[in-house]
């Protein structure tokens, strides 16, 4: 999607500026995610694979979500890491209100206004010993110093704002007839498991005939970096499962 950094980013003594300058990404939608990753799934069967097994990470499940409601034929299988699954309709902002989410450490490490930047910010480039603390207790809570030190630099500053707080249609017709799995990440602290389990609650809810397939892993926010063996297992047990029951 072309990420740009707001030009305040990581400029000593424009700490002021950066709270709330508009981001760059603001313009970006959640259908500009979905077109993107359609394109992919196209340029994928075009080179002969029918259908194909599609994961999100954390922000990324509600792209799986637009993605499987407009495109259910050309997917297998639908896999949830630490994912946003929100129910039928509801912004996945407003999940972030309830108790379940009470938990969540995200919020703490947000800079600024996201109705003034049009973005959900944080600044991966923070000095301050507490911020930075943070910033790994939210995401990467049991990785390693070095690990978590060279990965908060691979973050990018804004994640667009109107993807969060955008209603998904969903119809059990298409959406919901596509196998779904849930990656449930037992030490998380950017989606709680208490959180993660009311996703698929209301998923089950919603479509009881085809319930959530879920599966714990004993890691954080981001198991491709403290887990990634058990992840990779995972992910392959789950395409392989997907590719039987589409030959069956």
């Amino acid at each position: 999607l072309g990420a740009r950094f707001p030009a305040s980013y990581g400029r000593p003594g424009q700490e002021a500026a950066f709270l709330a300058e508009r981001s760059p990404l603001a313009g970006i939608g959640l259908d500009d995610y979905a077109d993107s990753v359609i394109a992919t799934i196209d340029a994928l069967r075009a080179a002969g694979h029918r259908r194909v097994v599609l994961a999100g990470h954390s922000m990324g499940g509600i792209v799986l979500h637009a993605v499987g409601e407009r495109a259910s034929e050309k997917i297998a299988a639908l896999v949830y890491i630490a994912g946003n699954m929100p129910g039928p309709g509801v912004p996945i902002g407003a999940y972030f209100g309830l108790p379940e989410a009470a938990s969540a450490r995200v919020n703490p490490v947000l800079l600024g206004d996201p109705a003034t930047t049009g973005a959900f910010r944080i600044d991966p480039l923070a000095t301050g010993g507490a911020y930075r603390a943070a910033l790994r207790d939210a995401f990467y809570n049991d990785a390693t110093d070095a690990d978590a030190a060279a990965t908060l630099h691979l973050l990018s500053p804004d994640m667009p704002f109107a993807p969060m707080t955008t209603p998904i249609a969903l119809s059990a017709r298409r959406w919901g007839a596509i196998e779904r799995h849930y990656l449930l990440c037992l030490r998380d602290n950017a989606v709680p498991p208490s959180l993660a389990r009311r996703f698929i609650a209301d998923a089950d809810a919603f479509v009881p005939a085809h319930r959530t397939r879920v599966h714990e892993l004993d890691s954080g926010h981001s198991p491709f970096l403290t887990a990634p063996r058990a992840l990779a297992d995972l992910l392959l047990g789950i395409a392989a499962s997907a590719a039987r029951e589409h030959r069956e």
